[in-house]
């Protein structure tokens, strides 16, 4: 039995425009095709989105949670959709192939952030948060400094939380700077490569004379 906006309203002590605001980011279930009729587990995910929200966070922000780990279920009856799917600090070093203590300094610096905490404290990272890590890392091996690598990552955070929704807030003067932006760094990317393939070429070349002279003196 579906359930008005009014009545879902009324359950869950919020005004009709909060659930039309909680239904554009598409955190409750709707009938098909109707915006003023509800499925019962709207109930349910309109308990949790009232539990994020009062502990501060922003809808947008909330819609980010319910795509990559689901929202609590208030119930107790399974756990949240993807929990397990997240990651501790130590399995997201051991993917990583990076130590926990260099993970930590570019939590510290911002590059990357725990999605939730456990009831013990414990940061729980998303299974995305392994390609990011990857990513800062060869960065660095293009010599990027921290600081550097944090307004790449501004560009193109949104490939790492697959959330393209970060471009609707963006004017159009911003959207061109980044796109500028990139142009430059794709540039740039293409000057270290041809740099390396060319380095490569002369150690390549290096290589064999040594080896060709270093197997001559050990026949002698």
């Amino acid at each position: 039995m579906s359930l008005t906006i009014h009545e879902l309203s009324k359950i869950l002590d919020v005004s009709a425009q909060e659930i039309t605001e909680w239904l554009h980011y598409e955190l409750l279930t709707s009938e098909h095709g109707k915006k003023d009729f509800f499925l019962p587990i709207s109930e349910e995910e309109g308990r949790g989105v009232k539990k994020f929200i009062e502990l501060g966070y922003e809808l947008n922000e909330i819609k980010k949670i319910q795509r990559n780990v689901g929202l609590p279920n208030l119930k107790g009856s399974k756990e949240s959709k993807g929990h397990e799917s997240l990651l501790t600090i130590g399995e997201l070093a051991e993917k990583s192939s990076l130590n926990r203590r260099t993970i930590k300094f570019w939590e510290e610096k911002g590059l990357v952030k725990p999605i939730k905490r456990t009831d013990g404290g414990f940061r729980l990272f998303r299974k995305d948060d392994v390609e990011l890590l990857v990513f800062i890392k060869d960065l660095q091996a293009f010599n990027y400094t921290l600081s550097e690598i944090g307004s790449i990552l501004k560009l193109v955070k949104g490939e790492f939380n697959k959330d393209d929704l970060l471009l609707d807030d963006m004017s159009l003067e911003l959207i061109e700077k980044d796109m500028y932006s990139l142009k430059y760094l794709m540039e740039r990317m293409v000057e270290i490569r041809d740099a390396t393939l060319r380095t490569e070429n002369l150690f390549n070349k290096r290589l064999r004379k040594i080896l060709k002279f270093y197997k001559i003196l050990k026949k002698e």
